[in-house]
């Protein structure tokens, strides 16, 4: 009777500790990219996963993250510690890709911020400048047909104009 005594509360204390660790969780995307690197992004309500053949976009309430579908390996939920440094909230100046039938529009960068098209042989085809907003649009008739990489900062964006 003595050792069911203390076995019985160990059980009790471990079953408390892990309730109070499950109401830290949070649900959290976690992203992982072609070079190795692993991202948690921290999802507030009503999260979504959007695929297109050149971006995957994750949508929460809080903001878009757009991402080229060709440096994304794999994409998964999971539950993350809403206290871990490693997880990532998904802000609002990530920068945003946009194309038009007529013009490219980056949104989302720093102020001042340059952003360049390069053609896929490395050729630098145009150069922008962030406004004061963090935006710029960059006209696509002055752009050549072909694949054509869009650089902001450490995000790039690749397409194909026909």
């Amino acid at each position: 009777m003595k050792c069911k005594r203390p076995l019985l509360l160990f059980c009790a204390l471990l079953f408390v500790a892990c309730v109070i660790r499950a109401q830290d969780m949070q649900p959290c995307v976690v992203v992982e990219q072609t070079d190795g690197t692993t991202s948690n992004y921290l999802l507030s309500s009503d999260p979504q996963i959007r695929y297109d053949s050149q971006n995957v976009t994750l949508t929460s309430d809080d903001a878009d993250l757009v991402l080229p579908a060709a440096e994304v390996s794999r994409i998964y939920l999971s539950q993350a510690p809403s206290d871990l440094s490693s997880v990532n909230k998904i802000e609002a100046d990530v920068p945003q890709f946009r194309v038009t039938s007529s013009a490219i529009s980056v949104t989302g960068v720093a102020p001042g911020v340059p952003v360049a098209v390069y053609a896929i042989d490395g050729r630098q085809l145009s150069r922008a400048t962030a406004s004061a907003d963090g935006s710029l649009t960059i006209p696509l008739s002055s752009l050549p047909q072909g694949v054509l990489v869009v650089n902001a900062g450490k995000h790039s964006f690749k397409l194909i104009r026909k």
